[in-house]
């Protein structure tokens, strides 16, 4: 899997797991609040093609991470990125220290009405589609950061966006969520796709050791539209 690495490379690791139609990039706005850490950034699209499962990306972030032997290591994913940090936490515990999740897809999916499924998952190739899609998500995305996201949806390969889009939204079951005993924080914002009581109910209930947290005023991308509230956050989760 290709990845990037910054911040400090003798700090306390950090993985940071991007969701669908976006890629490490939609971390930016976050790192400079986080650079006393070893911050490392999965690309999840790259030069990734066939079909596509939670449970094989799962497996492919588990040989990251062992292969850079990260330990003691935060974990942090958004949207189906969140699905996937859960399954990391639940299958290789001893490697992590806490799980932070926004706006998570819950690991069980989102079904969601056939007309929207079908327009989410026919979008690759298509910026007028992905625009609509962050206009319904988002409530406080600035023009440029706006711009910077369909540029990066744009460039992943269609068919990709399409297997992926099943994946997170059919998502998958896991016997050993029970043994994941990191502490979790579950970031809800205003995200209409995902409230939070539904996160609550979704999510946090279902989990040990979780707690609901939320940043009003934004939308689905809390990384980019509120980064010093996701940075707070982050901060107190980490004590």
């Amino acid at each position: 899997m290709h990845y990037r690495e910054t911040g400090n490379v003798t700090g306390r690791p950090v993985l940071l797991i991007h969701g669908w139609m976006a890629g490490s990039t939609v971390w930016d706005a976050l790192l400079p609040s986080l650079d006393g850490h070893r911050l490392v950034l999965p690309e999840l699209w790259q030069q990734r093609n066939g079909p596509i499962s939670l449970g094989d990306l799962a497996t492919d972030l588990l040989e990251l991470v062992e292969r850079l032997d990260l330990r003691d290591c935060h974990l942090v994913g958004h949207s189906m990125g969140g699905q996937l940090a859960l399954l990391l936490a639940a299958t290789a515990p001893q490697r992590f220290a806490s799980l932070v999740m926004l706006n998570p897809v819950p690991l069980e999916g989102l079904p969601l009405p056939a007309e929207v499924a079908e327009q989410f998952r026919k979008a690759g190739g298509r910026r007028d589609a992905f625009a609509g899609i962050l206009d319904a998500c988002c409530l406080a995305l600035a023009p440029e950061d706006r711009d910077r996201l369909l540029d990066e949806a744009i460039r992943i390969d269609p068919e990709v966006i399409a297997a992926s889009f099943d994946a997170w939204q059919q998502g998958t079951h896991c016997d050993s969520l029970q043994q994941a005993g990191l502490p979790v924080t579950v970031v809800a914002t205003d995200d209409p796709f995902l409230p939070p009581a539904l996160l609550e109910a979704a999510v946090v209930q279902r989990l040990p050791k979780a707690r609901l947290a939320t940043i009003p005023g934004c939308g689905h991308y809390p990384q980019i539209e509120a980064p010093q509230a996701v940075a707070k956050l982050l901060a107190e989760s980490w004590q």
